[in-house]
């Protein structure tokens, strides 16, 4: 009951045990507004904290070969406060895993719209689209693949997470890309997915 966690904070999936890996991939606004009045997120990059607009955490057991979602979460497009607005509409897609001698491999495809979008008077055209290839080697590490592709708005973070035998949750951040300005984002919400390290 402590990992209950309605209002999107990135954190270590539930369920997670030593010997498995979880990760958290989420995007968020910077920007405590975006466009006045439509709400961003209005925080930077952190394993245990912040809203986020599309979010995915899941479990990877390396013994069963196996990825197990845990959490999806796409936010309510806030217009003049966090909760206000309707809810966006979106998904967290997770690809088969393929496994060899070095770990498994797969994708996490994201894709979200906010409702506000016909509303907005131009001002949001796009939608935010993320294609997080990723690799767990067999000793629990987590990395991103260079084939990786994300918009350059808004900011995105990827984290790992493992527990040790006394059930302390270590963190570490594996990839993340700040967002541009307010000013671009509106066109970048609309430009083809980049190269993200």
């Amino acid at each position: 009951m402590s990992r209950v966690d309605a209002d999107g904070h990135c954190d270590a999936p539930a369920g997670l045990k030593p010997g498995q890996a979880g990760i958290c991939v989420a995007s968020f606004i910077e920007t405590g507004f975006f466009h006045f009045p439509f709400r961003g997120d209005g925080r930077k990059t952190n394993p245990r904290g912040g809203t986020s607009r599309i979010e995915v955490r899941m479990i990877i057991d390396l013994n069963e070969h196996s990825v197990t979602k845990t959490y999806d979460h796409v936010a309510r497009s806030g217009a003049g406060c966090e909760n206000c607005g309707p809810q966006g509409s979106g998904t967290n897609t997770i690809s088969q895993p393929t496994t060899d001698k070095d770990g498994m491999h797969f994708q996490v495809a994201q894709d979200a719209t906010s409702a506000m979008k016909p509303y907005s008077l131009g001002l949001i055209t796009g939608s935010i689209d993320n294609h997080i290839n990723l690799d767990v080697k067999n000793d629990g590490s987590v990395s991103l693949d260079p084939g990786s592709t994300a918009r350059k708005f808004p900011s995105i973070e990827v984290y790992s997470y493992t527990m040790d035998a006394k059930g302390n949750i270590s963190s570490q951040l594996v990839s993340q890309r700040r967002e541009a300005s307010n000013q671009d984002s509106n066109g970048d919400l609309g430009h083809p997915e980049t190269p993200l390290n």
